[in-house]
């Protein structure tokens, strides 16, 4: 790797007896060498934490090659000496050891021992075949027994015995052997660089006494860091360069330099050499000799940790460190440059900038990074090149103006730092020049020069793009295209100005941009083209930086800010005069709009509002306009439009009225702002950005809501409920227009449901057709026409079942013109929500009892809202009303959640009773008291005698009594009730603002209807009060009659008083339910039996209490026994004694006997 030396290998010797060396030596090495480098190495530091060496190369060397070097100044890397000795052996039998083996030994081991920092290790190489060798590896024999009891003399076992030649094919042979081998190897390191961290650190702590030396300190640090790096261990040598930077920065700041030599010594060929080149000079010599510059000793320093980080390749950070090292050490030679040649500060920082970039290109190819970066890695990469190729290019910056090739304006002099000292031109420093054919070059040579700005700026762009860095990329862009301008490059210049300012604008780069701005239109004044789009949008862009205060700096005074921004204002007409279409410039910020009241204000004398805002005028001059439209959103997509016509605004606030004819009302959202010259639109965004991310949900973003006041003398229009509702028909919904203040020439509404419900316009009906006016329709929309002032007009809109949406919304759009003003086209929307569910809930109970039906109607809320009740109705098929329990003068019932209200009514199967109750209540209303008994008995035995009167009181409700003569109507009081019984009994409700809600209810219908009943027949006594039944007692036996009667009225097949039919039969069984705890009962306790329509069943039984106190009779069950193809017929049983309890004494008390005892007893 050039540049970057490679891990120097850990030097370990081997020695062995001769024949063993001429005989074995060459395959073992060969077997011990595939087994290297030793990998997975884990090294303790003595700073903490444990050090990974991936690989540690070891290079096998002769014990008799290495010779003790002689006394040296300059410390060595602990690495240039052995680390481990091994000595290899092969003796399978004792006396052999004994006799000649041992004393060989022996010398070895004394002169291993005797070295400084170094290991020693015996391998005992066993020769056998293969099963012998497997069996001597585990039983090591007597020879290596006796050489660990002759030379193991410490803790540490350092015989290892090693089974040849299976270890050439089994690699666990090796395990121990290598094992021993990292030990020793390890523990030579830490002794030998434990001691070279005991000088430095002695060293380091004499840094303040008199005739210390920072050159021979940096030496002998130095070698720890070359130790480190030896061993594998990077990071290590890289904390102790930057320690060393650390203490050279202390000893500057100390000004304890003596023992150093100048700043900088230029040489020949400093301002071309290679930045990171190791062999550039002698540094080593330098340094030993105290004649190093700061300068060479900085360069070598960096080249060192440039090197390190190659070997982790980290390559983007030698590009960053390189950068801040030329940029800091290049102000540094300010102080110097009286000595230096001319522009060698700069051509030194160029030369040093490239040829970093050079080498960490060609270190990337030769450790195979190029193919493997990617993502953040290989942007990072290309950033900090192209930061060095910038820097580069600055230094073209510096010599381009001193040699008069570039301007001396900004961009170009933008490297140049006013702090720096001018030099003072002396003889030495004129009689010298730079080294760089290139850079000398450009000086005679104006097209040379732009030619190397052109490829260095191009090639910085490049690196930047592909780091993703746009915006330097950009700025740089920006100094190309002055250069352009410099050399009269008008048309490219121009191009690359217009097209930055798109590309600044998301960095907020407002100085760049506006420069770039005002360039571009400088340039286009200069150019044969009429001002269009193009300019527009540019002038456009430059307002709104000039406006941001930044574009300010660019103008000398504010009255040259006023002139400059004047002409550009004064050519707009032309250039929005020369647009094809519409051009929309959003939020610019040389206008701002506020509404300065949230509420709108009514017109006086038509349907319309205003509503005021200011607008405010940040330029310097007016800008011309021809209108100004605020868009609000309403809820359900609505959308209203404020304007007016302005010519001009002024600087400073504008204040404005804007209308609206429109008959809305509620809030309302700022949607946008058009203020329009001619085709050129100023949109302004009011909604808030749903993109903008705040840290507190208090502080987000909000609509600004405004709110259109209500005028009660407008067109309106309402949709609801109709007023009455019946289930079971298509439901409708009831739509209130209402004209007011003016006379309606026209108006159409629009309806449609977001919620899919169809609507059926096309059959609207007036709700009044007394009020009816002509009424056009169509699918979605009702025209009215020619409507008078403060009408009110009801329409009935037919739609769609709705049942599974709780809700029906409805979205009106009316748009309307009046008698007075017919060329003014005014709107009105609104939304609406209908319910579909009621709020009203019923739940129905059916009570059988022989012929008639007892109703209860339960009637509760189905939200949290109360209801009021004015009256509960029940009628037949044929509009007769069945009588109920609740009278009409208990007036309004309140239906709460908790109090729901409740209606009962009696149905009876046959119709006299109510016609009886008719007659009752006309003949009481009519008839006074003394002669209501003999009127009643009269028209009673009248409808009984024929009929015929029946058919049409089901139809109409009227009653015709037949047989009545004229002198019965004459008589008095019964003509009366006769022309009341006349009347129609259809009901009339007012309606007023209460709504009827008709519900259709089916008659119950109950095949069997029981009436089962137990009465015990207990023997009464006869006394004084009359007949008194004898008490009954636990275990008394009694008699009971059951008695079942049943009822086939209420069956869809049983017949009526109007048209009779056969009579239906059932064949029944009941059955008497046990009671172990009260009865027991005995008898026919189960039979069956015929059930008729009004016949009764009656069977005998016994009971017997089995306790005291007030039992409850036994039940009664009955069931059908059999049935038709329908299935058994539906059967219903009430126990007419449900409610009664029999009076059960106990047993027992006290009974009295008179006994005669005969005459002796006295």
């Amino acid at each position: 790797m050039t540049g970057s030396p490679s891990a120097s290998a850990v030097l370990v010797t081997y020695s062995a007896p001769a024949p063993f060396l001429a005989t074995q030596w060459e395959a073992l090495r060969a077997g011990l060498q595939s087994q290297l480098p030793l990998r997975g190495v884990h090294w303790k530091s003595t700073h903490g934490g444990v050090r990974t060496i991936n690989e540690l190369v070891l290079n096998l060397v002769p014990f008799d090659s290495i010779r003790e070097p002689a006394q040296s100044l300059v410390p060595a890397n602990l690495l240039a000496r052995p680390l481990l000795n091994i000595y290899f052996v092969s003796c399978e039998d004792a006396e052999t050891y004994k006799g000649t083996v041992r004393k060989q030994l022996k010398e070895w081991h004394a002169q291993a021992i005797s070295r400084k920092n170094q290991d020693w290790l015996i391998v005992h190489v066993v020769r056998a075949d293969t099963k012998g060798a497997q069996q001597g590896f585990f039983n090591r024999g007597t020879v290596i027994d006796k050489l660990r009891a002759d030379f193991n003399t410490d803790k540490r076992d350092r015989v290892v015995p090693l089974a040849w030649p299976i270890a050439s094919t089994n690699l666990t042979a090796w395990a121990e052997l290598l094992a021993k081998v990292k030990d020793g190897v390890l523990g030579s390191f830490d002794v030998a660089i434990s001691g070279r961290e005991d000088e430095v650190r002695r060293s380091e702590s004499q840094r303040l006494m008199p005739g210390w030396n920072f050159c021979s300190f940096f030496l002998l640090k130095e070698s720890l860091a070359l130790s480190y790096e030896s061993m594998g261990l990077v990071d290590d040598a890289l904390r102790a360069y930057q320690q060393l930077e650390n203490t050279f920065q202390v000893v500057l700041r100390e000004k304890n330099l003596s023992w150093f030599g100048m700043l900088i010594v230029p040489g020949p060929r400093d301002d071309a050499s290679p930045l990171l080149s190791l062999e550039r000079k002698s540094y080593t010599d330098l340094i030993l000799a105290n004649t190093v510059s700061v300068f060479d000793l900085r360069i070598y320093m960096l080249a060192r940790q440039a090197a390190l980080l190659a070997r982790l390749g980290k390559l983007s950070d030698i590009c960053t460190r390189a950068n801040r090292f030329l940029v800091q050490f290049g102000r540094t030679l300010w102080d110097a440059e009286n000595i230096l040649p001319a522009h060698f500060i700069e051509a030194w920082t160029y030369a040093s900038a490239l040829s970093v970039v050079d080498q960490v290109d060609l270190w990337c190819s030769e450790l195979g990074l190029d193919a493997s970066l990617d993502g953040a890695p290989l942007n990072s990469f290309n950033s900090a090149k192209a930061e060095l190729i910038e820097l580069a290019r600055h230094q073209l910056d510096i010599l381009g103006v001193s040699a008069g090739h570039l301007p001396s304006r900004a961009p170009f002099t933008m490297s140049i730092s006013p702090q720096r000292p001018k030099p003072n031109v002396g003889d030495k420093r004129a009689s010298r020049t730079i080294s760089q054919p290139a850079l000398l070059a450009c000086f005679h040579d104006k097209e040379a020069f732009y030619e190397l700005y052109n490829a260095l700026t191009n090639k910085a762009i490049d690196l930047y793009a592909r780091s993703g860095r746009r915006k330097f990329a950009l700025k740089l862009h920006g100094s190309l295209a002055a250069l352009d301008v410099h050399r009269e490059l008008r048309d490219p210049a121009f191009q690359t100005y217009s097209s930055l300012p798109a590309h600044y604008a998301p960095y907020r780069w407002r100085s760049l941009e506006a420069y770039m701005l005002a360039q571009a239109l400088s340039l286009h004044t200069e150019l044969p083209v009429s001002k269009d789009a193009q300019w527009l949008g540019l002038a456009l862009a430059f307002l709104k930086a000039f406006v941001g205060g930044l574009g300010k700096d660019l103008l000398m005074t504010e009255e040259d800010a006023r002139t400059y921004v004047s002409k550009i204002i004064d050519s707009f007409r032309e250039a929005v005069g020369a647009l094809e279409s519409d051009l929309t410039q959003p939020d610019h910020p040389a206008l701002v709009v506020q509404v300065k009241s949230l509420k709108s204000r009514l017109a006086d004398d038509e349907d319309g509002c205003y509503l005021d805002v200011v607008v405010e005028n940040h330029l310097p001059c007016s800008l011309p306009t021809t209108d100004i439209t605020i868009s609000l959103n309403g809820p359900d997509a609505q959308h209203l439009a404020f304007r007016t016509a302005v010519d001009e605004l002024t600087p400073g606030h504008n204040a404005l009225s804007l209308f609206c004819a429109t008959s809305s009302w509620g809030a309302y959202t700022l949607d946008t702002t058009d203020i329009r010259l001619e085709r050129l639109h100023l949109v302004y965004d009011h909604r808030p950005d749903p993109k903008t991310k705040t840290s507190s949900r208090v502080q987000r973003s909000l609509p600004v809501l405004v709110h259109l006041e209500r005028d009660p003398h407008a067109l309106d229009v309402r949709v609801r409920r109709p007023r009455i509702i019946t289930i079971g028909e298509p439901p409708d919904m009831l739509l209130t227009l209402t004209s007011g203040r003016n006379d309606i020439a026209k108006v159409t509404i629009t309806l449609n449901s977001p919620t899919g419900v169809a609507l059926h316009c096309r059959n609207a009906r007036f709700e009044d057709e007394a009020k009816a006016l002509p009424l056009e329709t169509t699918d979605d929309s009702l025209i009215l026409a020619d409507v008078p002032k403060e009408a009110v007009l009801n329409i009935l809109v037919p739609h769609a079942e709705a049942a599974k949406h709780p809700v029906i919304h409805i979205n009106v759009a009316v748009s309307y013109s009046t008698a007075a003003h017919p060329d003014v086209a005014r709107s009105l929307a609104l939304g609406t929500r209908i319910p579909t569910n009621l709020p009203l809930r019923v739940n129905v109970e059916d009570f059988f009892r022989g012929t008639r039906l007892f109703t209860k109607f339960t009637l509760s809320t189905t939200t949290s809202q109360f209801i009021r009740l004015v009256s509960a109705d029940l009628q037949r098929a044929d509009g007769r009303a069945v009588p109920g329990a609740r009278p009409r003068s208990r007036g309004i019932v309140t239906i709460t959640p908790a109090r729901p209200a409740n209606a009962l009514f009696q149905l009876d199967r046959a119709d006299a009773p109510e016609v009886e109750t008719l007659l009752e209540d006309t003949i009481e209303e009519h008839v006074d008291a003394p002669h209501r008994a003999n009127v009643h008995s009269r028209l009673v035995e009248k409808l009984e005698s024929d009929p015929a009167w029946v058919a049409t009181y089901t139809v109409t409700g009227e009653l015709h009594v037949p047989g009545v003569t004229k002198a019965d109507e004459e008589e008095e009081g019964i003509g009366a009730v006769l022309e009341a019984l006349r009347q129609s009994r259809t009901p009339s409700l007012d309606r007023g603002l209460w709504r009827e809600l008709r519900m259709p209810v089916d008659v119950p219908q109950m095949n069997i209807l029981a009436a089962a009943r137990l009465d015990l027949q207990i023997s009464s006594d006869i006394s004084s009060k009359g007949e008194v039944p004898l008490p009954l007692y636990a275990g008394q036996p009694v008699r009971a009659l059951l008695r079942v009667h049943t009822t086939l009225c209420w069956s869809n097949t049983s017949s009526s008083p109007i048209s009779p039919s056969s009579p239906a039969t059932h064949r029944l069984r009941f059955d008497v339910a046990e009671h172990p705890r009260d009865w027991l009962v005995s008898g026919r306790v189960r039979g069956d039996f015929v059930a008729q329509d009004g016949a009764a069943f009656e069977a005998t039984l016994t009971l017997v209490p089995l306790r005291h106190g007030a039992l409850p009779l036994p039940r009664v069950r009955v069931a059908p026994l059999e049935g038709d193809a329908q299935g058994k017929p539906s059967c219903e049983t009430y126990q007419a004694h449900g409610a009664e309890v029999v009076q059960v004494l106990p047993r027992g008390g006290r009974s009295t006997f008179v006994l005669d005892m005969g005459d002796g007893v006295a």
